[in-house]
């Protein structure tokens, strides 16, 4: 972006600016303005972080933007994925929480298995265990269970094709 000061901005070329963007996985968004006669205005939105990959003890996350990115800031209240660091799992995984009853800030853990099932691990020690296929069914359930209030197993399994095993782990 240094290379566009003093440049007349009728002949910037906005892919330019599009390429560093998409070169910065950090950012959700930009904005350009050209603001006449010599402005040219440019309004980038970083992503926020929905949850921390569990990477050698570095600052590495994956961005509300659906793109992973490292930073110097720390975050402690998003949950923390671990197990097969898989793109196309961790994006539908977030998708299942965003499209739930569930928040996100309440999901301690995420835990990817190679077989690309994974657990949820709540700051409430609850465990819920997904199977491999996953429908809205076994969402309404799974979330059904957690919240009910009068269960007090820890537990909820959900890998056995329709059943449900509600245990202490």
């Amino acid at each position: 972006v240094n290379g566009l000061i003093d440049k007349n901005i009728f002949y910037i070329d906005k892919k330019i600016i599009e390429k560093v963007f998409l070169e910065n996985p950090i950012l959700k968004s930009l904005e350009v303005k050209k603001i006449y006669p010599n402005t040219l205005k440019i309004n980038l939105i970083k992503s926020k972080p929905i949850a921390k990959l569990a990477a050698n003890n570095d600052n590495i996350y994956f961005g509300d933007n659906g793109r992973i990115f490292s930073s110097d800031e720390t975050y402690e209240s998003i949950p923390n994925i671990v197990g097969e660091i898989n793109l196309e799992i961790i994006k539908k995984t977030i998708n299942i929480i965003n499209n739930s009853s569930i928040e996100i800030s309440d999901i301690q853990t995420i835990k990817i298995y190679a077989s690309k099932r994974f657990d949820f691990i709540f700051k409430n020690n609850k465990i819920i265990k997904f199977p491999l296929d996953i429908d809205e069914d076994v969402m309404i359930n799974a979330f059904r269970f957690y919240k009910n209030k009068d269960i007090k197993k820890n537990l909820i399994d959900l890998r056995l094709k329709n059943k449900i095993i509600i245990s202490n782990g």
